[in-house]
């Protein structure tokens, strides 16, 4: 993962070209969003568009944080 300015990062900072994430990092990123959100995503509504950009794993965490609520 490469060292970047967190002021630098907006929704559209791409997790692999950017950040330079790996799958590694981005089971990483996932685990401690579920730690840090008390909540635990469903493996299977994953799809590989949810890890395009900041703003859709944002998006994506979202969607499934508003399907628990209802």
């Amino acid at each position: 993962m490469r060292d970047c300015e967190r002021d630098a990062i907006t929704e559209r900072t791409r997790l692999f070209d950017d950040l330079g994430f790996d799958s590694t990092s981005i089971l990483e990123l996932l685990m401690t969003l579920e730690d840090e959100l008390d909540f635990e995503f469903d493996p299977e509504t994953l799809e590989p568009d949810d890890f395009e950009t900041v703003g859709s794993l944002a998006a994506y965490a979202a969607r499934q944080l508003d399907e628990t609520e209802q």
